[in-house]
């Protein structure tokens, strides 16, 4: 039996998965861990916690607005273009 290396291994299509460096999020300002969160959650979600230390950061809607806009639109694309990716496989 042939010994498969990393790179023989079938590749997640999602970038995300295939780098955890890569997976949205920042770290902690009270113990450094990295609160993770999808793109869904950060539109849709009022606060985040720290699984490591339970550190709780709300979100002010108001003040990200612009940004929450933006960060929407990209959302919208990227179901678009998976959509369309699973439509002509």
């Amino acid at each position: 039996m042939r010994n498969r290396r990393n790179r023989d291994l079938p590749q997640p299509s999602n970038p995300l998965m295939r780098d955890p460096a890569a997976t949205p999020g920042f770290p902690c300002q009270n113990c450094g861990s990295k609160v993770q969160m999808t793109i869904a959650e950060l539109l849709y979600k009022p606060s985040f916690a720290c699984v490591v230390c339970g550190c709780v950061y709300e979100k002010n809607a108001t003040a990200s607005a612009k940004a929450l806009e933006m960060l929407q639109n990209v959302h919208v694309a990227a179901k678009q273009i998976e959509e369309l990716k699973e439509r002509y496989r």
